[in-house]
């Protein structure tokens, strides 16, 4: 009688240049999560972080990319794959891992996996034939796919518009959402309770990306009725890049310097003392993912204040947990914090508005089972029968 074999002989990470273990963006986290559910389920000697760049020395976004391709693709030539093993890439790497997956597609039956959190190449700032350059590494790289992990509808819809295939057929795309650490909801209703008379408002992420819109929050705060107030940025910034020293000067011509206090990253205790004391989260992206520090803070209570683009939708439900406003349009933000920052009984509603949607998330944990249970019936397809 037939017996099923269920194996696979390793995974490896592609990861040039980064450090999934210590992740520091929402992205990177889920690589982790993933990474960690793995080798919790099939070993840690069969889950193999693959980074053949270490640190760079080059600052040359084409001799880079060209490094890390030779490198891949000798690696590869070298390495003697089976259909059982698995490749793993975040698609932020593109560029950098074109040809070696493209390799790997023609002349090896291992399976690729993409985690997909952007579509980068509009995301890069560059112009020109650099960018058509990015453009074409992301979609041919999306076509390399064996399946797909993703983590909203609206960047679902972007891999379909970039890779221009209305199906996939049979390659496999999963929405799967990030996790959440698990709160003490009991705590933070006792909390949104009552008003604080100074409104505490809070923003966390990249404080130094352009596309958090944070130059758009800053020139609203300057603007609102309600004076008192304090507005704490939290995430990461460089005191001496171009970006930071452009935002300060932003701070300084709409005089709210006293109003607006720059943290940086901080532990995982400040940040929940943080989320505790707020009484609103303003998040003025101008694209995202998914947000998952929006989800974060509505596991806090918090109503949010943010932009009705991308994923941010999927999560906060305008006029419910939330108001959403367009992106980039100062007078609509500096409306809506106005309209939280006078209604105590508004914030209230909202913030319990917030525990309720939230309490339906996963936490990480749960996530990472999710995540290796489709690799698993992915990779069962290829299951070899031994008599």
């Amino acid at each position: 009688m037939a017996e099923k074999q269920k194996t696979i002989n390793r995974i490896y990470c592609l990861c040039p240049g980064i450090k999934w273990d210590n992740p520091t963006t929402g992205g990177l986290l889920y690589n982790y999560i993933l990474i960690d559910a793995l080798k919790k389920h099939y070993g840690a000697e069969t889950v193999i972080p693959l980074d053949l760049m270490g640190v760079c020395q080059t600052s040359s976004w084409g001799k880079l990319r060209v490094l890390a391709n030779v490198k891949y693709v000798l690696f590869f030539l070298r390495t003697k794959f089976n259909k059982f093993d698995l490749i793993l890439v975040d698609s932020r790497a593109n560029s950098l891992l074109l040809f070696p997956l493209l390799f790997l597609r023609f002349f090896s039956s291992v399976s690729i996996g993409l985690t997909v959190f952007h579509i980068y190449f509009h995301l890069s700032g560059r112009q020109g034939v650099s960018r058509v350059i990015e453009k074409c590494c992301e979609k041919m790289f999306i076509r390399c796919a064996s399946f797909i992990i993703t983590i909203s509808r609206s960047t679902l819809q972007g891999i379909t518009q970039l890779s221009g295939r209305k199906e996939f057929g049979d390659i496999p795309i999963w929405i799967i959402p990030p996790g959440l650490k698990t709160v003490d909801n009991a705590v933070v209703r006792r909390e949104v309770k009552g008003a604080s008379r100074k409104c505490n408002i809070l923003y966390v992420g990249n404080c130094e990306d352009s596309r958090k819109g944070l130059v758009y929050l800053i020139r609203a705060v300057s603007n609102l009725r309600h004076s008192h107030f304090k507005l704490f940025l939290v995430g990461k910034y460089n005191k001496m890049s171009s970006s930071h020293k452009s935002l300060t000067l932003c701070i300084a011509d709409n005089n709210v310097a006293e109003k607006v206090q720059f943290l940086g990253r901080i532990s995982d205790e400040k940040l929940d003392e943080l989320y505790r004391k707020a009484d609103i989260f303003a998040f003025p992206s101008l694209w995202e993912g998914y947000g998952i520090v929006l989800a974060e803070a509505m596991t806090y209570g918090l109503p949010v204040v943010s932009t009705n683009v991308s994923a941010i939708p999927e999560i906060v439900s305008n006029g419910e947990n939330g108001i959403l406003v367009n992106p980039g349009n100062v007078k609509q933000l500096t409306e809506a914090l106005d309209e939280l920052m006078g209604n105590d009984n508004l914030r209230r509603e909202m913030g319990e508005k917030s525990i309720e949607i939230a309490n339906s998330f996963k936490n990480w944990d749960e996530v990472g089972k999710v995540l290796v249970k489709k690799i698993e019936l992915f990779l069962d397809q290829k299951t070899v029968e031994i008599t």
